[in-house]
């Protein structure tokens, strides 16, 4: 197993390299440098795929099914989607965040399993989705290690690590909801992202 995983390693890193540190010019996040990633063997330029939240802007939908753990997307594109892993959809029902990354080939749907972020909100089944943001690495970290312990997420234990999350975050949700903490930060947050722009070709 040692060996496999080590191997597996080897081949992402040397599948990738890095590009120049990159700090904030305007100086607000002094203490932040970046390193960008961009693929090491990459011919012909990057294959074309759009993320969750661009698809959705150009017809995609993401909707409430009859049950709690997953969520039907439609990709009416003539081009590949993909949602990440830990990625928040949120809307009119329970929020939501994918529990794996999942790809939707064009024109085509695909269920993709989830986890609620939003404990006190009911399900309003056939609402849709807009994509809001990602879980924080704090909850990822907790779902990756139940993952590779028994191969589940266990609802209780998100709910559990979206509480820790608001309290430390200083945030009050009368639906103990995770994209609530995003939205009371939402500023601070567009600011560090316009600081460090995606490079072309960065991956």
């Amino acid at each position: 197993m040692g060996n496999d995983a080590t191997r597996i390693l080897k081949s992402a890193i040397d599948g990738v390299r890095l590009g120049p540190p990159l700090s904030d010019r305007e100086g607000r996040l002094p203490h932040v440098t970046v390193y960008p990633i961009f693929p090491a063997r990459l011919r012909g330029g990057p294959p074309p795929l759009l993320t969750l939240s661009d698809g959705r802007d150009g017809g995609a939908l993401i909707e409430e099914v009859s049950c709690d753990d997953a969520v039907r997307i439609s990709n009416p594109l003539d081009i590949p989607l993909y949602g990440g892993e830990s990625e928040c959809v949120v809307g009119r029902t329970q929020n939501r965040a994918l529990k794996h990354g999942v790809l939707i080939p064009p024109r085509a749907s695909r269920y993709a399993l989830v986890n609620c972020v939003e404990r006190g909100q009911p399900t309003r089944h056939g609402k849709g989705f807009a994509v809001d943001a990602v879980c924080p690495w704090s909850i990822r970290l907790d779902k990756m290690r139940q993952l590779a312990g028994d191969g589940r997420i266990e609802q209780g234990r998100v709910w559990e690590q979206v509480e820790g999350f608001l309290r430390r975050a200083q945030v009050s949700s009368p639906t103990l909801d995770l994209c609530a903490a995003f939205e009371k930060r939402r500023q601070d947050i567009g600011r560090a992202l316009n600081a460090f722009p995606c490079l072309p070709g960065q991956v």
